[in-house]
């Protein structure tokens, strides 16, 4: 039986899964997890994951799914819509914000960004949608200078919102004021396009505002560089063969001891199965501003695993499970939850082991 396994994202020591459409909120560090009814209602890239220190012991946690509709009224806006999690059940927010018509920038290397409060999900046009969870507010950010065809990277970087776009010449690092306005960070020289084997594609996959990593993809793997801004050099960080899934996303973690509120021992969690969830309501009429890694896991054996840290973390794993025999409905179930809590708890345990080399 094959589980497969999606990390949505991570902030401030917690993950966010997603195994076999149930998702779950975990600490690596704790072993302390929690599931949640989930359904994917679009591309998985919609879904944000907010983490806030409440204190200096205790964090708690929010989920966030985005839903875009082009008006009918008018094709040449969009209007997006919130929906928010905090641990028990879904609320459509009241807040929607409609604009001119462009799409989420969706697939790999399209993770939403928490930072400051607001989660930011990067459209097609350059444009990105801020959403607080905590004040329902939403609005949106332009960027006027990323017009030019390029590969570009929402992220963050010194606590603040960082945009990347990069072309084959150079990769300019731009990040947000508080006054709402665009500075060029940096300006590097695209040296390790040139260097590298024939390439299928390549990407701008991380940066933390020390350094930056860049992958570029060969039939035979990944090569993984990396950017030193303060010494303001290139140099190899690794390579990923591609049997052990070298096209995934990295993920910035940073382990805390924190407290969560909604999390639990792995004896008091209870799995809520994949239920249907409601289509999305439709979309009120325009009003303005009223506003992977992707792991395929067959589990009870040893895991492979290839990763870089302490910055982003590729993961990848691969393992042959026996042909499970017929069972009822009931067997099936039972099965199933005690595989998705095995799934955690093998993630839990290959993100210890990987610090613990660190």
């Amino acid at each position: 039986m094959k589980n497969l396994c999606n990390i949505l994202g991570s902030c401030s020591g917690l993950v966010l899964l997603s195994i076999n459409g149930i998702l779950c909120v975990a600490n690596p560090l704790t072993k302390k997890f929690r599931f949640l009814h989930y359904s994917i209602w679009g591309n998985e890239t919609w879904i944000g994951f907010a983490v806030d220190q409440i204190d200096r012991a205790t964090q708690r946690f929010k989920i966030v799914f985005i839903s875009e509709q082009l008006e009918v009224s008018n094709p040449y806006e969009t209007t997006y819509q919130f929906r928010i999690n905090t641990g028990e059940s879904w609320s459509l927010s009241k807040t929607t914000i409609t604009c001119r018509a462009s799409n989420l920038k969706k697939g790999k290397n399209s993770k939403p960004v928490y930072v400051n409060g607001d989660l930011h999900w990067l459209r097609k046009d350059g444009s990105i949608v801020a959403f607080n969870p905590e004040t329902e507010k939403a609005r949106l950010i332009q960027s006027q200078f990323n017009r030019k065809p390029g590969k570009l990277l929402l992220c963050t970087g010194d606590n603040r919102l960082t945009l990347i776009s990069a072309t084959d010449a150079v990769i300019s690092v731009y990040a947000l004021e508080t006054d709402g306005q665009w500075i060029l960070v940096r300006w590097i020289k695209n040296e390790v396009v040139h260097q590298s084997l024939p390439l299928l594609y390549w990407n701008v996959q991380a940066y933390d505002g020390k350094c930056l990593l860049v992958r570029m993809m060969s039939l035979v793997g990944s090569v993984i560089h990396r950017y030193d801004l303060r010494a303001n050099k290139w140099r190899v960080l690794g390579s990923i063969p591609t049997w052990c899934d070298a096209d995934r996303d990295f993920f910035l973690f940073k382990p805390s001891w924190s407290s969560v509120i909604g999390l639990l021992d792995q004896e008091h969690v209870h799995v809520l199965m994949p239920m249907p969830m409601p289509m999305p309501m439709p979309m009120p009429m325009p009003m303005h501003m009223h506003m992977h890694m992707h792991m395929h896991m067959h589990m009870h054996m040893p895991m492979p695993m290839a990763m870089a840290m302490p910055m982003p973390m590729p993961m990848a794993m691969a393992m042959p499970m026996p042909m499970p025999m017929p069972m009822t409905k009931t067997e099936t179930e039972t099965v199933t939850r005690s595989e998705v809590i095995s799934s955690v708890m093998a993630i839990m345990g290959l993100v210890n082991r990987t610090l613990s080399f660190i």
